[in-house]
C-alpha cells in the first residue's frame, strides 16, 4: 500500500505531504481544486512522460516521492536485478529538473524509467476514464480474461511455445530466403566449376609449358649452338684428350712435389666433368627436334589457362585452383542447406504442434470459466443499477498470436430485447465505468493486485446505484488500499479515511493543499455534497444516514 506520497513544486502544490491509511481512501474537493494533480503526480511515478509546464516555479526541481509499503517475490526479483538493495518498504521518487531534465529513484538509487515503470505497475494501479475505454479494446478483453480466469500461468506457457515456434518460422524463413538468393548464382558457379574441374589443372603446369613452348620454337638456333659447343670439346682439338694427356704428365712430376700431384687430380676431376658436360649436351642437342604438333599442343593448352584466368580475372594457374576449390567449398554449402532446411522444417513442425497444444488448452481452460465470470459479473452489474444486464465471453478459433488462438470478445446488453453486442458498441459511458467496477472488483477478489486507485469511477450514477457502488468500492477496500476521486456523497460514505482538496489563494498565488477530514468535518464535507455549500439540518441527516447506513 502507499503509506505517503511527497509531491514538491508540482503545478499548484508547493510542497504536500499526505500519509494514507489502509482500507478505502475517499479524495473529494470543489472544482478545479486540484483533485487531478494527484492523479498527475502519481503518473510521475509510473513513468508518464514529464513536462517542464507540471513545474509550479521553472526555477526549482518538481519532486514526486511515494513510500509503499509491502514485500513480494515479483517485486524483490526487479529490484535484484537492477541492482537494489530490497526492504519491507520501497521509495519511488521522480525529480525534474529546471532544465527539462528527468530522473527516476527507487531506494534512492538510480534507475531506468523502464525499471520505475515495471516496479510502479506491481505497486499501485491507475484507474482513469481513459482506461474505462479500453476496456473495449480487444487485447484488454482478453488480458481482463486470462487474470479472472485465472489463465496466465497457462498463457505463459503457451506464450514461450509460441515464440519458439515464431523462432522456429523465422529462422526456417531466412533460410530458404538465402537459398533463393544463392539458386540465382548457382548455376553459374556449378558451370564455372566444371569447367576448371575439366581443365584438369594443376598448380605449375603453366611456367613449365612457357619454358617447354620457348625451347621448341627455338630448337633449330639451340641445336647449332650446343653442336658448336661439342665442336670444341670433342672436334680437331679434342680437349678432353688433351686434357687426359696433360693430366698423365703432371701425374709423372709427383715425385717432384706434392703440388704437381694435386693439379694432376683436379684436371683428372675436370676431364671426367668436361666428359660428362659433352655427354649430356649430345643428349640434349638429340632430343631437340622441331615439332609442330608439340608446339601447338603446348600454344593450345597455354590458350586455355589464360583465357580462363581472363575470364575469371586472375592471374595465374595457382590462383586459378583456389578458386576451382572455392567453388568447390560453396557449392557444397549449397547442398547443405537443403539439408539444414529439411531440419529446420521438422523443428518448425515440433515448435508448431506443441504450440498448437497449448493454444487448445489454454482454449479449454477459458471455456471452462467463461459461464462462472460472465454469471459473477453480471450479478455485480445489476446490483450497480443495470437490472437487464446480460454479459457473455465469446471465444472464437483465430490465427495463433501472442496471446492464444482465440479471439476473445465480450458482449453486453443492458437492456431487454436488445441482442448481445460488442461491449464497445453496447455500453454507455456509465455503463462502461459500472463494468470496470465490476471487473476490478472481480479481479481484487481472486488476485493479488496492487494498491488500485480510481478518478471518478462513478461518473454517470447516483443515488441507490451510487450507493451499492460505494459498498463495492468498500468490498474491494477489504482486501486492497483503495484510492477514489469522486463527487458522489454516497462513495464518499463508505470512506476509511476522507481527503479534502482544496485551494489557497494569497495575492497572485494560488495554491493546493490536501488535509484528512475527522469525523465531523466528513459530516459536513458529504453534507454540502448533498446539497451544494449551504448546510442544512436536512443535508446534515441525509449525511449521517449515508454514513450509517
Amino acid at each position: 500500500m502507499i503509506s505517503q506520497l511527497t509531491i514538491t513544486n508540482y503545478i499548484l502544490i508547493e510542497h504536500l505531504e499526505i500519509r494514507f491509511h489502509a482500507g478505502l481512501n475517499i479524495v473529494t474537493g470543489e472544482t478545479g481544486a486540484g483533485k487531478s494533480i494527484l492523479m498527475g503526480a502519481l503518473s510521475l511515478l509510473s513513468g508518464d512522460r514529464a513536462d517542464l509546464k507540471s513545474m509550479r516555479n521553472p526555477n526549482e526541481k518538481c519532486v514526486v516521492e511515494a513510500w509503499f509499503s509491502g514485500d513480494f517475490p515479483e517485486l524483490n526479483a526487479i529490484l535484484t536485478e537492477a541492482g537494489i538493495d530490497t526492504d519491507p518498504e520501497s521509495i519511488l521518487r521522480r525529480e525534474i529538473l529546471p532544465g527539462g531534465k528527468s530522473r527516476a529513484f527507487i531506494n534512492d538509487t538510480p534507475v531506468t524509467l523502464d525499471v520505475l515503470k515495471k516496479t510502479a505497475f506491481l505497486l499501485f494501479d491507475i484507474h482513469g476514464q481513459q482506461d474505462t475505454m479500453l476496456l473495449g479494446n480487444q487485447d484488454k478483453q482478453t488480458e481482463t480474461l486470462d487474470v479472472l480466469a485465472g489463465t496466465i500461468p497457462d498463457l505463459k506457457q503457451y506464450q514461450s511455445a509460441y515464440q519458439a515456434w515464431k523462432k522456429a518460422g523465422k529462422a526456417l524463413h531466412d533460410l530458404k530466403e538465402k537459398r533463393e538468393r544463392e539458386a540465382s548464382e548457382f548455376s553459374y558457379k556449378q558451370f564455372a566449376f566444371n569447367e576448371l574441374e575439366e581443365a584438369r589443372l594443376q598448380e605449375g603446369e603453366q611456367e613449365q609449358l612457357e619454358s617447354r613452348l620457348s625451347l621448341l620454337k627455338n630448337s633449330e638456333d639451340i641445336k647449332i649452338k650446343l653442336n658448336s659447343a661439342l665442336e670444341v670439346l670433342e672436334g680437331e682439338s679434342d680437349l678432353p684428350a688433351q686434357l687426359k694427356s696433360i693430366t698423365q704428365q703432371l701425374e709423372k712430376l709427383s715425385s717432384f712435389s706434392a703440388s704437381f700431384q694435386s693439379l694432376a687430380e683436379r684436371l683428372k676431376s675436370t676431364y671426367h666433368e668436361i666428359k660428362d658436360i659433352a655427354s649430356e649436351i649430345r643428349e640434349e642437342e638429340a632430343s631437340l627436334n622441331h615439332d609442330p604438333e608439340a608446339i601447338l599442343a603446348s600454344e593450345e593448352r597455354l590458350s586455355q589457362l589464360y583465357s580462363l584466368q581472363k575470364k575469371h580475372r586472375k592471374d595465374t594457374d595457382a590462383q586459378l585452383i583456389a578458386f576451382r576449390n572455392q567453388l568447390s567449398e560453396e557449392l557444397g554449402g549449397f547442398a547443405s542447406l537443403d539439408e539444414e532446411i529439411e531440419k529446420l522444417e521438422t523443428a518448425y513442425q515440433q515448435t508448431e504442434s506443441e504450440m498448437k497444444r497449448l493454444a487448445n488448452h489454454l482454449h479449454a481452460v477459458r471455456s471452462k470459466k467463461t459461464a462462472g465470470i460472465s454469471k459473477d459479473l453480471v450479478a455485480l452489474v445489476q446490483d450497480m443499477g443495470i437490472p437487464n444486464a446480460r454479459f457473455e465471453v465469446s471465444l472464437e478459433p483465430c490465427a495463433p498470436s501472442v496471446s492464444g488462438a482465440d479471439s476473445v470478445r465480450f458482449l453486453f446488453s443492458a437492456n431487454p430485447g436488445l441482442p448481445l453486442a460488442d461491449l464497445k458498441n453496447a455500453a454507455s459511458g456509465g455503463e462502461f465505468s459500472r463494468l470496470m467496477l465490476a471487473f476490478k472488483c472481480l479481479m481484487a477478489r481472486s488476485t493479488s493486485m496492487p494498491t488500485l486507485i480510481f478518478d471518478e469511477i462513478d461518473t454517470g450514477i447516483s443515488g441507490e446505484v451510487a450507493m451499492k457502488v460505494g459498498r463495492i468500492m468498500k468490498e474491494m477496500a477489504g482486501r486492497h488500499q483503495v484510492l477514489s476521486i469522486t463527487h458522489s456523497a454516497q462513495m464518499a460514505s463508505r470512506a476509511d479515511a476522507h481527503w479534502f482538496v482544496y485551494k489557497n489563494q494569497e495575492k497572485d498565488t494560488t495554491r493546493t493543499s490536501v488535509r484528512l477530514l475527522s469525523e465531523g468535518e466528513q459530516l459536513e464535507e458529504i453534507a454540502k455534497m448533498i446539497s451544494g455549500s449551504k448546510l442544512t439540518e436536512a443535508s446534515l441527516q441525509a449525511a449521517k444516514e449515508l454514513i450509517h447506513s
